[in-house]
């Protein structure tokens, strides 16, 4: 079925226009998303190199310092802190029956 496969011109397996198509289309709402998006980036060390060079575009970021106010429950205190891995996290984990 493989060898079958492969000897079909792949114009006959796929409509390349109607994906180039869907891709441009695609691409185009991401872009428009990136206009009107933002990154928050917080850390307890505002000296944290990583946070300046990185996060915070080549040094051109800007320093807040603010203490979430805990009777009003501040959706900051639900921050953690970003472990790093050299492996990708599972995103969805196979539910068990």
């Amino acid at each position: 079925m493989r060898e079958e496969i492969s000897r079909i011109p792949i114009e006959e397996l796929y409509n390349l226009k109607k994906l180039e198509e869907t891709e441009r289309e695609v691409l185009s709402s991401v872009y428009q998303s990136f206009e009107l998006d933002g990154v928050f980036c917080s850390t307890v060390d505002f000296k944290n190199l990583l946070m300046w060079a990185h996060y915070a575009d080549k040094h051109e970021g800007a320093v807040i310092e603010f203490t979430p106010d805990k009777e009003k429950h501040s959706a900051f205190l639900a921050s953690r802190k970003v472990i790093y891995s050299n492996e990708r996290p599972v995103l969805y984990a196979r539910l068990k029956k």
